[in-house]
């Protein structure tokens, strides 16, 4: 890159080098203990003889690192890298801020660069790669301490054991993530993963242990009053009563989020559960009820203009609509029944007459 073109690049930079590093476990921003540490000054750092170091001293400047730390600029570095889209160069130059002996300030920027890295190694699906180097981060995050730093690797460990279908292993992740969230107080991201390790259990086939989980967490998300994630946690209990049979239990959990999100105005979740609701009565041999609730629901998403939802709502309506009449028609005659007997009777006269 020419100097005009890096000169560009820093321009851009400037404008966005006050974003968040540093994702929180389970997305959204860095929480306030996530801010990148203060070291202590171990050294001047040469005359910055590039636009890129140059770079890497306003992103420290702006985050409040030590801008005369030779582990802070090395860092930076890194990072102005990734943000340039340079990713294998900023992959590289993560791994090299890992080499040094460490101990006191290079520990800290040395679990930061491993959990960089890891992350971009996560996002380019290099799963192999990027399990080690978050293993790495958790280790160093724990010896420094940096618990915020150590949250956020067990969490893409999760994301990454479940995306590569190692549920086993989320599921200790996850345990992982619980011990450090009490350890921190960080009660949402708790009930986040709660209701993380309900899913896992449930896929397992172990509803018990998915229930408990699902019930800890809806108690959590109830007691930080978040609404959306009660919602959540009510939707999986009832779903997993659902999934063994227990009809009356779901139609129980199912009801009540329904109660919710009609208090919520919210059309959406509305006919969401409508849905789940009408096929749950189907299964309990409640065709006239499920009717009435599929109808609700085709109404709700053509208000909403939403023609995958009405198509589905109405195609189940046809199918359970046959369903009834065959039912009611099981020991009458239909006109086709007739047809096909009159056919029968004149051929047998004929029969009669040969």
């Amino acid at each position: 890159m020419d100097m005009v073109g890096l000169i560009i690049a820093l321009l851009l930079l400037i404008a966005i080098q006050r974003r968040w590093l540093l994702p929180s476990p389970l997305g959204g921003k860095r929480s306030e203990g996530e801010q990148l540490p203060e070291i202590q000054h171990e050294g001047p750092v040469e005359p910055a003889r590039d636009a890129l170091t140059r770079l890497a001293q306003s992103l420290a400047r702006d985050e409040g690192a030590n801008t005369k730390s030779a582990h802070a600029i090395r860092f930076y570095r890194a990072y102005a890298l990734e943000s340039l889209g340079r990713l294998e160069k900023a992959i590289v130059a993560y791994e090299q801020c890992q080499r040094d002996s460490l101990a006191g300030p290079a520990t800290r920027y040395a679990a930061l660069a491993s959990f960089r890295q890891g992350l971009l190694l996560s996002r380019l699906s290099r799963w192999a790669e990027a399990e080690p180097c978050l293993q790495r981060s958790i280790a160093l995050s724990r010896a420094v301490p940096l618990p915020a730093i150590q949250l956020s690797a067990a969490g893409l460990l999760v994301r990454l054991y479940r995306s590569t279908g190692r549920r086993a292993e989320a599921l200790d992740a996850i345990d992982k993530v619980l011990e450090i969230a009490r350890l921190i107080g960080d009660e949402p991201t708790q009930a986040h993963a709660l209701d993380a390790a309900g899913d896992l259990n449930k896929a397992l086939a172990q509803p018990q242990r998915a229930l408990r989980s699902y019930e800890q967490s809806f108690d959590l998300f109830r007691k930080l009053g978040n609404a959306e994630g009660t919602l959540v946690a009510k939707l999986d209990i009832g779903a997993l009563y659902q999934a063994q049979g227990e009809w009356d239990e779901a139609a129980a959990w199912y009801r009540a989020c329904l109660r919710d999100a009609e208090e919520s105005e919210r059309i959406v979740d509305q006919a969401a559960i409508l849905y789940e609701l009408g096929c749950l009565h189907i299964h309990k041999d409640q065709p006239r009820i499920a009717a009435h609730l599929l109808l609700r629901d085709m109404a709700l998403y053509r208000q909403m203009g939403h023609a995958q939802g009405t198509d589905r709502a109405g195609r189940t309506l046809m199918g359970l609509g046959v369903w009834m009449h065959r039912r009611l028609t099981a020991d009458r005659l239909t006109f086709r029944d007739i047809e096909r007997g009159s056919a029968g009777t004149n051929n047998g006269d004929e029969e009669d007459k040969e």
